[in-house]
């Protein structure tokens, strides 16, 4: 149903920016967008054009509401139209985002289109039953910023995924060619939810000499910054173990290196094994 009264019409916009926000994929923040605008804010279509490479035109990314006909009708815009130009607008304002009218040759309904603002590049289009007022206007503006906010956080989310899978992938053992008879099992289960990284450590590898090393530790701290000392660590062990030094003396080693890159409340505590595979004898 649509929104009627003032008051409903601000409730559902100010739930439709808290949705928008939260959403963490591109696909989901798209859609909570355009629905809300239709579902909740009483629009008769919602749509996103996304600009085309080498300044072509635009392209309908998603809509809501939007008949077949109408669907086909604004599929693209060719290059210096009037929304391709609203879309490619710089530098595109932060606040007081602009509402204008589109001209669309067959469409009976008034059509409002705005540039979102950066970092989000589409173009969005509401139309409407009967001329928005300037109360809504700033409401669509408010949508549009929140929108921008919600793709700026995603983008920030992926790059701390990408960093978070890197350090994943550094601080855990590759493929080992272990010696005959030798095998290694593992287990990790974060003590934090929903955290893939923290600052445990394990390592198994082959020494110049032949031997296995193995070593398990924990670093003080939790998240990321825990994770980048437990990286610097086991980039350390490796670096000292693999040309097969004792373990005492690796671990002499090791404590002045990382202990010197550490402050004072921050400490690492780690078990290293060195491994005589003929012979079994262990070291640590």
């Amino acid at each position: 149903a649509s929104v009627t009264s003032p008051d409903d019409l601000l409730v559902a916009a100010v739930e439709l920016v808290a949705d928008t926000v939260d959403a963490s994929a591109p696909r989901a923040m798209r859609k909570r967008l355009l629905s809300g605008l239709v579902d909740d804010l009483g629009m008769e279509a919602a749509m996103l054009w996304a600009p085309l490479e080498r300044d072509e035109g635009l392209a309908l990314l998603d809509n809501v509401g939007l008949s077949s006909e109408l669907t086909e009708l604004l599929a693209a815009w060719p290059a210096e139209s009037t929304a391709d130009r609203i879309a490619r607008s710089v530098p595109r304002p932060a606040d007081g985002l602009a509402v204008s009218h589109a001209p669309v040759p067959g469409l009976k309904q008034t059509l409002y289109v705005m540039a979102l603002p950066e970092p989000a590049t589409e173009l969005l289009g509401v139309l409407a039953r009967r001329p928005i007022d300037a109360a809504f206007t700033r409401l669509l503006a408010a949508r549009g910023r929140a929108y921008a906010s919600a793709v700026r956080h995603v983008a920030l989310l992926q790059d701390n995924q990408r960093i978070v899978d890197s350090l994943v992938d550094d601080l855990r053992p590759g493929d080992v060619l272990l010696p005959d008879g030798y095998a290694v099992g593992h287990l990790y289960r974060s003590a934090t939810a929903n955290v893939a990284i923290g600052g445990d450590l394990y390592d198994w590898f082959c020494t110049d000499r032949g031997d296995l090393g193995v070593a398990i530790g924990d670093v003080s701290g939790k998240g990321m910054q825990a994770a980048s000392r437990a990286a610097m660590a086991v980039h350390s062990l490796r670096a000292l173990a693999l040309p097969g030094a004792a373990p005492h003396v690796m671990a002499q080693m090791l404590n002045t290196i990382v202990g010197g890159q550490s402050d004072a409340e921050s400490f690492v505590t780690l078990i290293y094994l060195r491994i005589e595979p003929d012979t079994a004898r262990t070291e640590f």
